[in-house]
């Protein structure tokens, strides 16, 4: 039988559109994104806000209005998609990435309340999310926010490890442990601000670009992962040009790093029943 034939595909599987969660979300941002990441050579990139930020489900409501969306993929413009996903903060500080569907995120959240800041534990989301999920543990080995300090045996059950474009240096660490869990790698830079965009992605061998086929890339072994040399320069640059505009907006304290969750309330409200049908 003839194999279908394979296709190069170059994603950051790692992008926020905003500097912080307490910032509203703007499409002007984004498409800074869009016009970056096609100036790297990407054929596009997985957009995971935090679940749960003030506005994650009004910043997907307005991405499905700029763009059709077809079972997690966004059609921009011929050769460049974006794909759904979110970033998940687990009990006892680790993330996971979860790229896939819209309705399977929105699915795993009215089960778990993620968008009202429930945090699970690394067992019970892999128990209630969707099948067709791909579950990623993002910065594996970050002080605050890494996996690693969990039990292994629920770390295999995930898709992949991300080597995370914000922690250079720790490659050979993440690779490692992934062999040691035969888990595969796959890349993003966790960018804030777009000139980080695509300083780590992966790359995939697929026969055409849907949520299926790339969590098969994944596990099958079809996927690599690219560096930018100037990434930690990018990171430098776009980490003050985030302080900057957060001590302007006044969501630093009088402690360095210190987020006023109050401000969120004052920028956006309060917000009740975020989970809507999309």
């Amino acid at each position: 039988m003839e194999q279908s034939r394979q296709n190069t595909f170059k994603f950051d599987l790692h992008v926020h559109t905003k500097l912080s969660r307490s910032i509203p979300f703007n499409l002007s941002d984004l498409n800074l994104l869009i016009t970056h990441a096609k100036r790297m050579g990407l054929d596009g990139f997985a957009i995971t806000e935090h679940v749960n930020a003030p506005d994650y489900w009004e910043t997907y409501e307005q991405i499905g209005r700029r763009f059709l969306c077809d079972s997690g993929i966004y059609y921009v413009e011929p050769g460049f998609h974006i794909i759904n996903g979110a970033e998940i903060t687990l009990k006892g500080k680790g993330d996971i990435l979860a790229l896939g569907d819209i309705r399977s995120i929105q699915a795993l959240d009215l089960k778990l309340n993620l968008s009202g800041s429930y945090h699970p534990t690394l067992e019970q989301l892999i128990d209630e999310a969707p099948e067709d999920l791909i579950l990623i543990g993002a910065h594996p080995f970050r002080p605050k926010g890494g996996i690693m300090k969990f039990d292994p045996a629920a770390i295999r059950q995930l898709v992949a490890l991300e080597v995370n474009g914000k922690d250079f240096g720790q490659e050979d660490q993440v690779e490692a442990a992934a062999r040691s869990m035969d888990l595969p790698t796959v890349a993003g830079s966790d960018t804030h601000y777009w000139p980080q965009l695509g300083i780590r992605r992966t790359v995939l061998q697929m026969p055409s670009l849907t949520i299926p086929a790339i969590k098969h890339a994944i596990k099958s072994g079809q996927s690599t992962y690219e560096s930018e040399s100037n990434g930690p320069l990018m990171v430098q640059i776009c980490k003050h040009h985030k302080t900057a505009i957060k001590t302007a907006l006044g969501l630093y304290d009088n402690k360095p790093g210190k987020l006023i969750r109050s401000v969120e309330k004052e920028v956006l409200g309060e917000r009740q029943d975020r989970v809507r049908v999309l």
